[in-house]
């Protein structure tokens, strides 16, 4: 793999090498007696194969220490290392930790772990899975995606060839997938709009690729080095020239729409309608929900849900726009469910002119027959929006607090309540 060693670089490598190291037992630590810590940096060469567990505690000169921290380099190049236990005690995994260790097969990262360094699984080639523990408050491997994300960003730090990228991930970071020799496709969904320096350095086995976003994402010369640039690019229906011109995914010379159509399956309870316009569509296709209730009724708060429809619990986030309700197709069947319910006054407004507006999740969605001139006020006269609608539309208007608006339409008034 290509590295730059900066002068710090190198002088944090000689620092390594230069540190006591103590072995006790099978491990060899740094002990730091102020805090009775300790930090492992390895195996006993004699003993750094198959399935490890890491102890909480070490005992060494009468003294018990914590074992709080996985060194710089600590089993680096370790590759009989099949299974390692990491416990409850640790707070930080320093960089190279676990780099190039070749026969690790799973990782677990219990929640106690709250600083993931540099590279500290890149080259394991042989990683099938990754598991966060479901507590943990700084990163995830949300919806089982074998994978380790950083919550408060939804940046793939690390992957592996069991991946599955969750279309609530909007960057890949750099060296994520570097060195996954045994990756052989990868779908990378609409939500991406980032991909990092070698994130797939060096995937040699890639046979194919899925890009679900209509906007080329972001990537850098090197994001897909060592991947071999003929293999079929599959990018949504109508994006292709974007791609061909797109820096660096230019360098692609197979580009092409997936012909694999994922089925939809749209579900209502209740007296209205929802609709998409389509009964399947190719992966990254935009689709566009039209939800219409009937008189006096309104779309119930908190059923409207996108799910994979051989797993329910596998959820498709909506588009965050607040103009309309959309959200981009993915590599598997899906269903759309929702529930309609019968106004309230306070919740709900409708005249006999074609006009309609109800409120849930602290949006208003106002539906028209006509051509409209909408304004939304607060009940202390502060405007909040104008919109102008066609005849035959509707809008949504989400992010509002929750509270009574005075919504104008040509001039009619109606009181609506955001909950």
């Amino acid at each position: 793999m290509k590295r730059f060693i900066t002068f710090a670089t190198l002088c944090m490598a000689l620092s390594y090498v230069v540190a006591q190291k103590t072995t006790v037992g099978n491990f060899q630590y740094e002990f730091d007696n102020e805090n009775l810590t300790a930090t492992v940096y390895g195996l006993n060469r004699d003993t750094n194969t198959g399935a490890v567990t890491i102890p909480d505690t070490v005992t060494y000169s009468g003294n018990t220490y914590n074992v709080t921290a996985i060194g710089i380099y600590a089993f680096y190049n370790y590759s009989g290392l099949t299974d390692i236990t990491i416990p409850g005690s640790v707070t930080s995994i320093d960089n190279y930790a676990f780099y190039n260790c070749t026969g690790l097969i799973a990782i677990t990262i219990p929640s106690s772990v709250t600083s993931i360094g540099y590279y500290a699984f890149s080259d394991c080639s042989g990683l099938a899975s990754i598991t966060v523990a479901a507590d943990n408050t700084v990163y995830d491997s949300r919806d089982a995606c074998n994978a380790v994300i950083e919550t408060s960003t939804n940046k793939l730090l690390y992957g592996c060839k069991n991946t599955v990228i969750p279309n609530t991930v909007t960057t890949i970071g750099y060296y994520a997938f570097s060195g996954c020799t045994a990756l052989t496709s990868i779908t990378i969904p609409g939500s991406v709009t980032t991909i990092g320096s070698y994130a797939f350095y060096n995937c040699t086995a890639l046979a194919s690729i899925t890009v679900a976003a209509i906007v080329p994402p972001a990537i850098e010369s090197n994001t897909f080095e060592n991947v071999d640039k003929a293999i079929p690019l599959y990018v949504p229906a109508g994006s292709i020239e974007a791609y061909r011109t797109a820096e660096y995914w230019s360098e692609f010379t197979n580009m092409q729409q997936p012909d694999v159509l994922y089925r939809i399956t749209i579900e209502t309870i209740g007296n209205g309608t929802l609709t998409v316009g389509l009964d399947s569509a190719a992966v990254g296709t935009m689709l566009t929900l039209t939800i219409t209730p009937a008189a006096n009724h309104r779309l119930k708060e908190g059923t409207l849900k996108i799910y994979k429809t051989a797993d329910p619990s596998v959820e498709i986030p909506l588009l965050n726009d607040v103009f309309r309700e959309a959200f981009l197709m993915p590599a598997f069947d899906v269903t759309i469910s929702c529930e309609f319910e019968p106004t309230t006054a306070i919740g709900y407004a409708t005249d006999n002119d074609g006009i309609s507006i109800s409120s849930y999740g602290g949006s208003l969605r106002i539906v028209t027959d006509k051509k409209a001139e909408v304004a939304i006020y607060t009940v202390t006269g502060q405007l909040i929006r104008r919109v102008s609608m066609a005849a035959g539309s509707q809008h949504l208007i989400g992010d509002l607090d929750a509270g009574i608006y005075l919504v104008y339409v040509n001039n009619a008034a109606h009181k609506v309540l955001i909950k």
